[in-house]
């Protein structure tokens, strides 16, 4: 293989590269809304933890159909 045809075949899998991370906005949002508790301190990490858990996984339950 040549240096033309390594670059070539580099640009062809970078470009058809998929990422394992998928940004999810809904998600983002039910961090922006819960975090601020915690760093007010108004509730516990534990707490804010099970409030986004559950909000998380009924979002997932209710789009992921």
């Amino acid at each position: 293989m040549t240096d033309t045809d390594a670059q070539r075949l580099l640009r062809e899998l970078q470009a058809d590269a998929v990422s394992v991370f998928e940004y999810d906005a809904a998600v983002s949002g039910i961090l922006a809304d819960e975090l601020p508790y915690y760093f007010a301190e108004e509730q516990s990490a534990g707490q804010i933890a099970d409030r986004i858990q559950r909000r998380v996984q009924l979002y997932l339950e209710e789009t992921r159909r």
